[in-house]
Order: structure tokens, then sequence, then C-alpha cells
């Protein structure tokens, strides 16, 4: 599953004042030679107080001003159409704040010097929703991904990438619990299935490497190195390869998951 990840590589500068000749706290609208026009008080000739900077090309910043500089809470609004509501330092996002996407995408957390980072929740326009930590506007640390088709991640990540310990539900009630590499079940791992399968073990790029133990919990059986042994039903085996002749019986593989069970065929 490819998800876009929030990126906000949008700054609102604080914009320095020509110097005015008088302190005031009354509210002043000045114009400048980039075509911004500010409107609202001014302390020493800077912007300071409160104030609406807007700018030919559609941004437009309203809140608080310190000595010139974006300081404090504020609502700017971008030219590509997204909007900021929140914490400001130096002219950035920083703090607390929630910015809102043109494709109805959000992200509501922690900012640091005008980059989502820290923890804070994403909503996606698929319907995806992220709630973890974040550095450099990617998911990163510990965080829960929930799909809409009830797919849950929840666990590590490294720049963008599933990678570490988690616990993964599928949309068919499948749960995995282990290692994750570059977004694949590997290294060590538990796969509970919805029929009672459980498969403990080591995997690879999703799909067991080497050998491992499989356990039907409906029919108490396990299986230990690569072969089961069953007090009901048919005999169960795990492998890698395409065939496989066993006991002089036939033998078909049942996939699941990425997971290749050989199942006694009864035909």
């Amino acid at each position: 599953m490819t998800q876009r990840v929030l990126t906000s590589t949008l700054f609102a500068a604080a914009l320095m004042a020509a110097p005015l000749a008088a302190q005031t706290s009354d509210i002043v609208i000045k114009q400048y030679d980039d075509g911004g026009i500010y409107e609202g008080t001014f302390r020493n000739g800077l912007q300071h107080g409160t104030g609406t900077y807007t700018l030919p090309n559609g941004y437009q910043y309203s809140g608080d001003w310190v000595d010139g500089e974006i300081r404090g809470n504020g609502v700017a609004y971008f030219p590509n159409g997204s909007s900021y509501e929140g914490s400001f330092v130096k002219g950035k996002p920083e703090g607390i704040g929630k910015i809102t996407f043109a494709d109805g995408g959000t992200y509501e957390g922690s900012w640091l010097d005008g980059k989502i980072s820290g923890q804070g929740v994403a909503e996606y326009p698929n319907g995806a929703r992220y709630e973890g930590g974040f550095r450099d506007a990617m998911h990163h640390g510990r965080g829960v991904m929930t799909n809409p088709d009830g797919y849950i991640y929840d666990g590590d990540w490294i720049n963008g990438v599933k990678e570490g310990a988690a616990r993964i539900t599928y949309p068919d009630g499948t749960i995995y619990d282990g290692s994750v590499v570059r977004g694949a079940r590997e290294g060590r791992g538990r796969l509970e299935m919805p029929e009672g399968l459980i498969f403990e073990g080591l995997w690879k790029a999703g799909e067991i490497n080497g050998l491992g133990e499989l356990i039907r919990t409906s029919m108490a059986t396990i299986l230990r190195r690569n072969l089961i042994s069953v007090t009901e039903g048919p005999r169960d085996y795990f492998a890698n390869t395409q065939t496989l002749p066993l006991l002089g019986r036939r033998w078909g593989p049942l996939a699941h998951l990425g997971l290749r069970i050989w199942r006694l065929d009864q035909r």
C-alpha cells in the first residue's frame, strides 16, 4: 500500500515594515513595494500586536506580530489552497497547529521550523488515518495507520517506511505480530489466521523463510520442523518449494497472505 505522506513546505515569511514616524496602537494600513498590504497595529515602526498581511499571489496571514515578525497564534492562507491555523515562530509554523490541504487532507499536531515534526494526526483524502510520530513531514517513530478497508498497521516507522516491530491487522481478520523490514514481514513473527492456523517462525520479503511452527488451534495440531501430526483431519505441511511429494500422497498449496501452506489433496 502506498500512502501519500503529508508535506509542508509552505512558510509564512516574516516581513519587516518600513519605519513609521511614531509608536501607535491604532489600526494602520500600509502598502509595500512588493504589492503586499498590512492592516494592523505598529510599535516603533514595526508590525506589532495583531494584523493582517496580504500578498498579490493570494497569500494571507492574520494574527499576532512581535517587533515586525510573525510570532504567536494566527491563520495563514496559501496560494495553493492550503490553510494553516496555529502557532508561529519567526514567520513559520512551530508548536501546535493544523493544516488543511486543498485536496481535503489534514494534519493536526506538532510543528518545528515550518515542518511537520513530533506527534500528530494525519487524515488523508482516501480515508486513511495516521496517528503517531512524524519527522520532516514523514511518518517516523511509533504510529498507527488505519485504512478504510480495515487494514491497521500499529508499529515502528523510519522516514516514512514501515520498519521495526509491529502488529498488523489485515482486512480478513488475519493478525501479524513481529518484525517488519521495508514494509514486509521479515525476521521473526507470528501470523494468526481466522480459520485457526497460527504460524510462528522466520520471514523474508513477506514469505516464510526457513523452519517454523504451525499450530492449528481448532484441532490442537502442532507442526515442528516440516511435518505436522494431527489427531483428526488431513496432515499439513509447509515449505518454500512449488511441488511436494510426501508419504506417497498428493499435496496441494494453500496460499494465504504470502504464507505457503501445503495441504493434502483429497482428490
